[in-house]
């Protein structure tokens, strides 16, 4: 690409290759093995034809690539795949297969199932259990989560479980935990 070219006038693969080539190659050649072999190959060869970009035109387009990646909510994808594959990448196959076991993963991480539920169904569930036991709940769950089904509540029962989630400093066993996500 010659140094004088704009970044309007670049293809799309002179721009992920100038993304990709700002990168350092570890997480450039993560991002290379995700895709499929033709595109692989189309932005390997444009990478190596890339020559000498200067600062302004690579910032310009780092600036452009933000800017898109803002533009969609800042939203991002993530599956038991993608989780699996870098784990895998990180630790190893054998590890990654234990860690990754749903058993694992609901004792380190639980009421994980609640995260994608309605705020709203939650707060009408939790109204038929024991103040204490909302609060635990709470806790296990992202603050941003937990403080919607808090608002949700009606005023006496809110304070209840406030009260619980502020001053109990009970840490339940591994059985009590499962017996409430059952």
């Amino acid at each position: 690409m010659p140094p004088t070219r704009q970044s309007a006038d670049m293809t799309i693969e002179e721009k992920i290759a100038i993304f990709l080539a700002s990168m350092d190659e570890q997480t450039a050649a993560a991002v290379l093995q995700q895709l499929e072999p033709e595109v692989m190959a189309r932005l390997v060869t444009v990478i190596r034809d890339l020559g000498v970009v200067p600062g302004k035109i690579r910032d310009l387009v780092m600036q452009n690539c933000l800017r898109e990646i803002h533009e969609l909510g800042q939203a991002v994808f993530g599956d038991k795949k993608l989780a699996s594959s870098l784990l895998v990448k990180a630790i190893g196959e054998k590890r990654a297969s234990a860690l990754l076991s749903d058993d694992n993963i609901r004792k380190e991480m639980p009421f994980v199932d609640l995260r994608m539920a309605d705020p709203e169904e939650m707060a009408n569930t939790f109204m038929k259990e024991q103040p204490i036991v909302t609060a635990l709940v709470l806790r296990y769950l992202p603050a941003n989560i937990a403080s919607d089904v808090l608002r949700r509540f009606p005023g006496e029962y809110r304070k209840l479980v406030v009260m619980n989630l502020t001053t109990s400093n009970m840490v339940p066993s591994d059985d009590v935990i499962a017996a409430i996500e059952e």
